[in-house]
């Protein structure tokens, strides 16, 4: 499975980029939104997982920009799966919620929730 992590934390995109790749997912990471959406547009990968606060590009941001693009795309529609080390009211449930598959704290949980 080709699954992207866009993840601001070196330490925790790493852990998780080891961990998936020994698992025998084929792994690419990007550093913020912007480059996880280019990286998202150019790989298709068949899971995201996708950190809320970044710097350039939020999560949120990025799952629309995504979101956007494969609707004008002939292939399936991606699960996205949000990370995040907050359990702010801004990160919980934003204005305008992307359509996230479930999202989980950060980093790599044991368990996982269906978004609010």
């Amino acid at each position: 499975m080709k699954i992207l992590i866009i993840e601001d934390s070196r330490a925790v995109a790493a852990v998780m980029a080891a961990r998936l790749s020994s698992l025998g997912h084929e792994v690419d990471v990007a550093e913020n939104g912007a480059i996880g959406v280019d990286k998202f547009e150019t790989g298709q990968p068949d899971l995201v997982f996708m950190d809320i606060e970044m710097p350039v590009m939020n999560g949120f941001e990025a799952t629309n920009r995504i979101r956007a693009h494969e609707a004008k795309q002939p292939w399936a529609w991606t699960p996205i799966i949000f990370l995040t080390a907050s359990d702010t009211a801004e990160t919980s449930s934003p204005p305008s919620k992307p359509a996230a598959t479930i999202s989980c704290p950060s980093p790599f949980p044991n368990w996982c929730s269906k978004p609010r």
